[in-house]
């Protein structure tokens, strides 16, 4: 069966209670909805198995099993058996099909393919209508594409009207979605070279989500801010300085560090990296990383 006929099927409620293999290839969320939405209309009860064979002794076990939808959930399925039409009201929903069973079930298999970016931020403006379009972006990136978290997110807005949502986005948007910002090293060194406060509070607020070493994080701050040192007040050129023009001409234009900052920077951290190799500090990693960017920020 094809996806767009099972989608058919399910809007008109004209879908068999034949034996189903949906088979995702990214995230099992699309294949939930979907199974969410036959139990829906069919007024099913969803049960959670193991095996096809626990299918048949609850079958047979229990009292109105009828209205039953039996759900397998398997990153490979391979149970074999002779007939699988009998089993009714019993949907498989896996990532892999063993090779050695396919031919028995291919014509069971629905594909449902991983969902692309724009369809994504379609099905988040319907669940969550009323955000600004920036907001939809910076959701689907900072929560990484996953599909769970994005509706987990979302959902907490479900509450409030749709005037309302904005407002309150822009009021949780750093406390309630804490759990899904991550910042990398490299991200957060750009932050403090162009002393972007908004992203260095966030980091400070949500360092335990962030796993970067002080060490390493000074090793670049020195490194760009000797590069910028130089373009900026020394004027060398891209090849004196070993770098791209591409890199040069970004340096050039988008960072503005006035050099008293970038001296008493370079001072700051060299002594820092001199004290942390002597074993003269001896900070947690995440409050070293806190003090840098607060030392930093008081220049």
């Amino acid at each position: 069966m094809e996806l767009q006929e099972l989608k058919n099927k399910i809007l008109t409620n004209t879908l068999s209670d034949s034996f189903l293999i949906l088979v995702y290839s990214d995230t099992d969320f699309i294949v939930n909805q979907y199974i969410d939405q036959i139990c829906n209309i069919k007024n099913y009860n969803k049960i959670i198995v193991q095996t096809l064979a626990d299918v048949n002794n609850l079958k047979n076990k229990l009292f109105g099993a009828d209205q039953d939808l039996y759900i397998i959930c398997n990153d490979t399925f391979s149970e074999d058996f002779l007939d699988y039409s009998i089993f009714t009201n019993c949907i498989i929903s896996c990532k892999n099909i063993d090779k050695n069973i396919f031919d028995k079930v291919k014509n069971y298999i629905v594909t449902v393919p991983a969902p692309v970016s724009w369809q994504v931020q379609d099905y988040m403006k319907v669940i969550c209508p009323g955000l600004d379009l920036n907001n939809y972006n910076w959701l689907y990136e900072t929560a990484e594409h996953d599909l769970y978290k994005i509706t987990n997110e979302l959902d907490k807005l479900t509450l409030f009207d749709i005037t309302d949502k904005q407002q309150i986005y822009n009021f949780i948007k750093f406390d309630k979605f804490g759990s899904i910002y991550n910042i990398t090293q490299t991200q957060l060194a750009n932050s403090i070279e162009t002393l972007d406060k908004i992203k260095l509070n966030d980091y400070l607020i949500y360092q335990q989500n962030c796993d970067i070493e002080a060490i390493g994080l000074i090793k670049i701050l020195i490194y760009y801010f000797k590069l910028i040192f130089y373009i900026k007040y020394v004027k060398a050129t891209a090849n004196e300085l070993a770098i791209s023009d591409k890199q040069y001409f970004y340096l050039n234009k988008n960072i503005n560090l006035s050099s008293q900052f970038l001296i008493l920077a370079l001072k700051f951290l060299s002594e820092l990296d001199l004290k942390i190799k002597e074993g003269r500090i001896e900070l947690q990693n995440n409050i070293l990383v806190s003090y840098i960017i607060c030392r930093l920020l008081s220049f």
